[in-house]
Parts: structure tokens; C-alpha cells; sequence
């Protein structure tokens, strides 16, 4: 996924706050006028003239007014909201999953339990200061489609967007790389009068997905991406996505992504965090051992071997993934086990053995009745 941040002269830090979120009317009276309506319809056709997409809006009227503005310059579009008759809200949506509208503008509507995969660009038509809603709106454009190479967001940041606590691309999701440089934008005081006049267009372009993509390999409901170092990137689920966790070989662990975010979002912010900051040239994909026509090395036949895996019929990449889910298997046996108090027989062998358990867990206890034990076998 990719973002465009485009900035108007539009002042924010007048309008009051109900509920941690602005007050939608007087949102509503400030970004909903023709010239801004325009200048939105006016960007996408420059940056996403192919796409289909679904903008994001603050009321009903809004709703109304932007896909008119759509209308006004050839592009098929209807609005949706939640109280619309259902008939013609289905027909909105059948209209935009079969092509025959290109873009379809919604409040109150779509951020939850919508799901149209062909949509490959959103358009925030709205500020808002909800981190959750602004991930919502976003998540609309992140479901996979065979056909689908990205998804384009387009926010329309108004000037005082970089308030403390109003959502953006970059303030949803820090770790996004940002590409080119954006013209400053002076913070002069500008009266609040219904037109909007367009200062410049920024171009800020987030790659937050990136074009990489690595070797996930999911174990039970977790997602594992490994370095070259033994270092491993964790998605853990949590609420309704997924927050990622660094846990490097020296036993110490960093997070990634702290706050849930839908796991295609959650993966692309890891493997931005990958790419600058851990060695992955075997987790990339693209890389010539991961060609279909390769067969494993002998090192990989060994490795499988010893795990009671045939490498008979597997390509070299293949044989890779599967390396990668035993080591990713074992790694969370052991997270699993170091998270568990040991039993009451291992604490009593350790202590029997002069061995202080009162900062053991179940995993170190395991490590240390094997060095024990094998010391035993060694002394015969």
C-alpha cells in the first residue's frame, strides 16, 4: 500500500471535540464546499484515474455533495450511508463490486464488516482524531485480489492535520517510509470562511507495504518472518489484528508494532522495519534460491532429514519454507515454555541438586535438568 498525503488551507483547531472526535456538523460546514469537493475529485484523476475506490466522508450531505462532484467530472459514483434504503444501498455496492461504478462516498457506513477486495484506492475525505476509525477506513483497501498490485490511499491533510492526535498515514503508522521531499507549509493564522483554497499538493509518498515481500510462515494463529542472524519478527493476534514483537538471539525483545492493526497492514509495516534494519537477503523471495527450477542443497536434505521431513519432490525454495516452519515451531515452543512455571518434579529435582529455582521458568528448568543430567551420563 501506498499513501499520498495532499495538504488545503483548511483550519482544524477551531472546531470543538465530542467523544475524542470532531464535532461532525461543524466538520461537516468547514470541508464540505464545492472547491474542496473539486480539488479532491480533481487528485484522484491525476493519481488513481484506473482505480476503484471508496471515499470516506463526515455526514450524509457530505456523502452526497462529493459523489456529485464525481458525477460532475465523468467518473460513475453513488453514496452510501447507514440510513439509506437497503435496496439502494445494495445496489450502490453491487454497482462498485461489478465495475459499473468506479467510486462509491460513505459516512457512517463501510468501515466495518465491508468487504470488496477489487477496491485499490481510499480516499480520506475526512480528518478525524480516532486512530481506530482512521485504521478502519484504511483497511477497506487492504483485502488481496488475485488481479491487485496495491492499494493507493489519498489523504487529504488540511493544514493543523499534524495536531497532536489527528490520524494520518504517517501518524497511524510511524515506522511507514516517507519518499520525496513535501513543500513546507507556513502555520499562519487563515479565517474560517466557507472556501476552501487549495495551497499545494505535497508530494509525500508513504510505502507502506513496500514492493518486497518476504517468507512468512505462520505457526498455529502466529506469523513468523526470521533473519539471517536467528533473529525473529512475531504478528501476535491481538483484539482484532495483529501486533508485531522483535526477539533477538541476545534474549532480549523489541516491539514493532504496538497497537493492532489488520495483518496485511501489520505485515507491511514489518518488512518496512525488516528492510532497514535486519539482514534478509534469505527471507526474500525474490532471491535466485527461491527459483521453482532449483533443487536443495545438501545442507537442506540434511536439516529435513534429521527432522523426519523427505526433501524428495521439493524445490530448494520449497525446501526452505519448510526449514523455516521447524525452527519458527521450535522458537515458539520455546516462548511458550519460557512464559510457564516449571513443575513441581523439576523444582524438586533442581533443588535436590543444590540448584536456586526462584528465578526459573519451565524453559530454563528443562535447559538446566538436561546439562545435569548429561553431566551424569559423562561421569559415568
Amino acid at each position: 500500500m501506498t499513501g499520498r498525503k495532499i495538504l488545503t488551507n483548511l483550519v482544524l483547531n477551531r472546531i470543538q471535540i465530542n467523544h475524542g472526535d470532531f464535532c461532525l456538523s461543524e466538520l461537516s460546514e468547514l470541508v464540505n464546499t464545492p472547491d474542496r469537493n473539486n480539488f479532491i475529485v480533481e487528485k484522484f484523476k491525476e493519481y488513481a484515474p484506473e482505480r476503484k475506490t471508496v471515499a470516506f466522508c463526515c455526514d450524509v450531505q457530505h456523502c452526497k455533495d462529493l459523489s456529485d462532484a464525481f458525477k460532475a467530472h465523468g467518473i460513475r459514483s453513488a453514496a452510501v450511508w447507514g440510513d439509506m434504503p437497503s435496496i439502494e444501498r445494495e445496489r450502490a455496492l453491487s454497482g462498485l463490486k461489478s465495475g459499473l461504478l468506479q467510486a462509491v462516498t460513505s459516512c457512517g457506513i463501510l468501515t466495518e464488516g465491508y468487504d470488496e477486495p477489487t477496491i485499490n484506492a481510499i480516499i480520506m475525505a475526512r480528518p478525524t482524531r480516532s486512530r481506530s476509525l482512521y485504521i478502519q477506513c484504511v483497511g477497506r483497501g487492504l483485502r488481496l485480489y488475485p488481479s491487485k498490485q496495491d492499494c493507493l490511499v489519498l489523504d487529504f491533510s488540511d493544514k493543523h492535520h499534524n495536531l497532536d492526535g489527528i490520524m494520518s498515514l504517517t501518524s497511524t503508522i510511524p515506522e511507514a517510509e516517507i519518499k520525496g521531499n513535501a513543500p513546507q507549509v507556513e502555520h499562519e493564522e487563515v479565517d474560517m470562511r466557507p472556501r476552501i483554497e487549495v495551497i499545494s499538493d505535497c508530494d509525500k509518498v508513504f510505502d507502506i507495504l513496500g514492493s518486497t515481500r518476504f517468507i512468512w510462515v505462520q505457526v498455529g494463529n502466529e506469523w513468523s518472518l526470521q533473519d539471517d542472524e536467528k533473529n525473529e519478527l512475531i504478528m501476535h493476534p491481538a483484539g482484532t489484528g495483529f501486533t508485531a514483537i522483535l526477539y533477538l538471539q541476545n534474549g532480549t525483545t523489541q516491539k514493532i508494532v504496538k497497537e493492532p492493526l489488520p495483518l496485511e497492514y501489520c505485515s507491511g509495516v514489518c518488512e518496512d522495519f525488516a528492510r532497514r534494519n535486519l539482514k534478509v537477503a534469505f527471507a526474500d523471495q525474490s532471491k535466485p534460491w527461491m527459483a521453482a527450477d532449483a533443487t536443495p542443497t545438501q545442507g537442506q536434505i540434511d536439516f529435513l532429514g534429521k527432522n523426519k521431513i523427505s526433501s524428495n519432490g521439493m524445490t530448494r525454495g520449497q525446501a526452505s519454507i519448510e526449514i523455516r516452519k521447524i525452527v519458527a515451531v521450535k522458537n515458539k515452543q520455546r516462548r511458550d515454555l519460557s512464559d510457564e512455571p516449571m513443575s513441581d518434579k523439576q523444582k524438586h529435582f533442581l533443588i535436590g541438586h543444590g540448584i536456586d529455582t526462584s528465578k526459573m521458568n519451565k524453559l530454563v528448568a528443562i535447559q538446566t535438568i538436561g546439562k545435569i543430567k548429561s553431566e551424569q551420563v559423562k561421569c559415568g
